[in-house]
């Protein structure tokens, strides 16, 4: 036999070898343009989650891509209809969000980490770490500034930013209680079925922990700003140091000021009555 009859059966064992059964059955010509919609349906799906992971069903593509969670036993939409956040509910942590997260000046000199989504668990953690006061302080001389007047201006401008979205939280906090007071009403009634009534209360729940949370934070960034003024003051007087403590002393009243008026709201709006089990109060206690 010649080498090139060799070469020529070589060639025909190798590839009887190779020329297995296929794994997966053959898929129809059109099966790419299928990959491409069931991959942006499963995107339509992910991408529309709300605050507290859970799908939000309110538009139409991610009804869609709902379809996967759908299969699952017991999956329940907890978003549709009266649980949906409002308009003012959203807003609530988004500010709520911006005054628990980094500070202004992170943007510019890096570092700068957004809780999202903000959750009463994760204020509870802002609590121990990245709202502290030390870690504010830390963060200041992390920067290294030039000066201690450049210091105190970037404190005063992450104060500022603070009062900004104070001034926006207690907005949004006012429309979210009013309308809370009108959701307990309802439920008093008796007109809402236990089931909804009981997502209803959890909701409340958690509008009241984000708040609560909010002005445990506060406190500790008053303390930051305090501290850290004092510190850039003492390392390098500056013509700063008027301007940021006449800055603390305004923030320090904007938080005091929400902090009553949330009490007032409270009370004004029924939500500070006694709780049983999570409810918020004792009449309440047979929808949760």
């Amino acid at each position: 036999m010649s080498g090139a009859d060799l070469a020529r059966h070589g060639t025909k064992w190798r590839r009887r070898n190779v020329n297995l059964p296929p794994l997966l059955p053959k898929l129809p010509a059109a099966a790419p343009l299928w990959g491409v919609v069931l991959v942006a349906l499963t995107l339509a799906g992910c991408g529309t989650q709300d605050d507290f992971g859970r799908v939000n069903s309110s538009t139409l593509a991610t009804r869609i891509g709902m379809a996967p969670y759908l299969l699952v036993p017991g999956y329940r939409d907890e978003n549709a209809g009266r649980t949906a956040l409002t308009p003012a509910e959203t807003d609530l942590r988004r500010y709520a969000n911006a005054l628990t997260s980094g500070y202004a000046h992170q943007k510019t000199h890096g570092n700068y980490a957004q809780m999202v989504p903000i959750v009463p668990r994760k204020l509870r953690a802002a609590l121990k770490s990245r709202t502290t006061a030390k870690y504010y302080v830390g963060e200041i001389n992390r920067v290294g500034f030039k000066s201690g007047e450049a210091a105190l201006n970037a404190i005063t401008d992450d104060m500022r930013a603070d009062e900004r979205n104070i001034d926006g939280l207690w907005s949004a906090a006012t429309k979210v209680y009013r309308a809370d007071g009108i959701r307990i009403g309802e439920i008093d009634a008796g007109g809402i079925r236990p089931a909804v009534a009981g997502d209803i209360l959890r909701r409340i729940e958690e509008n009241r922990a984000i708040i609560d949370g909010v002005l445990k934070v506060a406190g500790e960034r008053l303390e930051g700003y305090r501290m850290a003024i004092s510190e850039a003051f003492v390392a390098d007087p500056g013509s700063g140091y008027a301007g940021a403590k006449l800055e603390y002393v305004n923030l320090r009243r904007s938080v005091e000021n929400l902090d009553s008026n949330l009490k007032g709201l409270g009370t004004r709006y029924a939500l500070s009555l006694p709780r049983t089990d999570g409810c918020i109060s004792q009449s309440l206690a047979r929808a949760c």
